[in-house]
This record gives structure tokens, C-alpha cells and sequence, in this order.
């Protein structure tokens, strides 16, 4: 399973997770799920829900 499936069965798993969260939990390089993370959110795959400065991520 390659980085970005890995990320996205994360977030169906665990919705709401911040990206810090979801790096260290697959431990996976930040810039490697930052990546993954935005192109998953041009493929409207999962959504960015910001409260304050955080910001977390989930699946439609």
C-alpha cells in the first residue's frame, strides 16, 4: 500500500486527525503527508475543516 492510501484509510479510520497526528502516527515524513494530504483534497477525497489556526482532516 503506498503513502497516500496509507493516509487516506487513516483518515476514513480516524476522522479529524491533524496532520501532525497523522505523521506521527504512520510515521511518514511531514512533507511526504502534506503532499498526499492536499492532493487528496483536489481529488475531493477528504475535506479540511480549520477551527481556530488547527486544522483537521475527514472524509465526506
Amino acid at each position: 500500500m503506498d503513502n497516500k492510501q496509507k493516509i487516506l484509510n487513516h483518515i476514513q479510520k480516524i476522522p479529524g486527525h491533524t496532520q501532525s497526528q497523522i505523521t506521527n502516527r504512520l510515521d511518514i515524513p511531514q512533507s511526504t503527508v502534506k503532499y498526499h494530504l492536499l492532493q487528496l483534497i483536489k481529488e475531493n477525497k477528504i475535506f479540511l475543516e480549520k477551527l481556530f489556526k488547527i486544522h483537521y482532516f475527514s472524509v465526506g
